[in-house]
C-alpha cells in the first residue's frame, strides 16, 4: 500500500505513513474495493506548496523568501513523485514552482542591488549638492566681508535682508526632515568662518565651541578625524565643510 502524500510504500492493513504519518484510510478503502483495483493518482502537496510559493515570490515582492523555499519543495515534490509508480501527480506544478522561485529569487537579488545603488547615487548627490551650496554661500560671505568689513553672525538673515546676498539654498540636504539650515561659526574673532553639513551620517560632528576655537591650532588639524571623506564609504562618518 502506498501513501497518497509522499509515495512511499507501506505494510498491507496500516492506517498510517510510516514515513510521513499521513492517514491512509483513504488508499485502504480504495484496496477494499477489489484486489486489482488501482489507486487514482492523486497530487503532491509539495508540488503544490512550491507552485503557490513561487507565484508569491513574484507577486508579492517576498522574492527569496518564498522563491527558495519553491526551489526546495519543487525538486523534493520532483523526488517523490518519481518514487511513486504513479500514485503521485503534479510534476507541472513542481516545475512550474522551481522555474517561478529561480525567477523570484533572481528578481529580489536584482531588486537589492538596484536599491543599494539608487541609495549610493542619491548620497552621493548630496554630497555633490551641499558642496556646491557652500561655494555660494562661500561667495555670498566674502561679498558681506567687503560691504561690512566683518562677517556676518548668522546666515539668516543678514545674507538674504536686505540686501541678497545670496540665492542658493541655505538649507543642509543632510538635515533630515528638521531641514535646518548649514551651520556656520564665526571664527578668530570674527575674521574667519566655516561652514559645515551634517554629512550623510546625519550627525554633527563638529563643535564650534572646541575644535573651531581659534586657539586650538590648525583649523584642518582640528578637524581631521571629524571630515567626511567619501574613500571611506559614501556613508561614512564625518561632516562636510569649507572656511575661508
Amino acid at each position: 500500500m502506498f501513501c497518497s502524500q509522499c509515495g512511499a510504500r507501506n505494510e498491507d492493513g496500516a492506517t498510517r505513513c510510516a514515513q510521513c504519518g499521513a492517514t491512509l484510510a483513504a488508499v485502504e478503502r480504495a484496496a477494499m474495493s477489489g484486489p486489482d483495483a488501482a489507486v487514482a493518482p492523486v497530487t503532491s502537496a509539495k508540488a503544490t506548496w512550491s507552485c503557490v510559493l513561487g507565484v508569491l515570490s513574484l507577486l508579492c515582492l517576498l522574492t527569496i523568501f518564498a522563491g527558495l523555499p519553491a526551489i526546495i519543495l519543487g525538486a523534493l515534490a520532483l523526488a517523490d513523485i518519481r518514487r511513486s509508480a504513479g500514485r503521485l501527480k503534479g510534476e507541472g506544478q513542481a516545475m512550474a514552482g522551481i522555474i517561478l522561485g529561480v525567477v523570484g529569487s533572481a528578481a529580489g537579488v536584482f531588486a537589492m542591488v538596484a536599491i543599494a545603488d539608487f541609495l549610493e547615487a542619491q548620497a552621493r548627490s548630496k554630497v555633490a549638492y551641499s558642496r556646491s551650496d557652500m561655494r555660494s554661500l562661500a561667495t555670498a560671505l566674502e561679498a558681506y566681508h567687503v560691504d561690512n568689513e566683518e562677517y556676518p553672525p548668522a546666515l539668516a538673515p543678514w545674507l538674504t535682508s536686505p540686501i541678497v546676498y545670496v540665492t542658493a539654498n541655505l538649507t543642509d540636504p543632510f538635515s533630515g526632515e528638521t531641514r535646518q539650515a548649514f551651520r556656520y561659526s564665526r571664527l578668530d574673532e570674527g575674521r574667519g568662518w566655516i561652514l559645515y553639513s551634517a554629512g550623510p551620517d546625519g550627525v554633527y560632528d563638529i563643535d564650534p565651541a572646541g575644535d573651531l576655537d581659534a586657539g586650538s591650532g590648525d583649523l584642518l588639524t582640528a578637524l581631521v578625524d571629524k571630515t567626511f571623506d567619501p574613500t571611506n564609504g559614501t556613508t561614512s562618518r564625518g561632516d562636510i565643510w569649507r572656511s575661508n
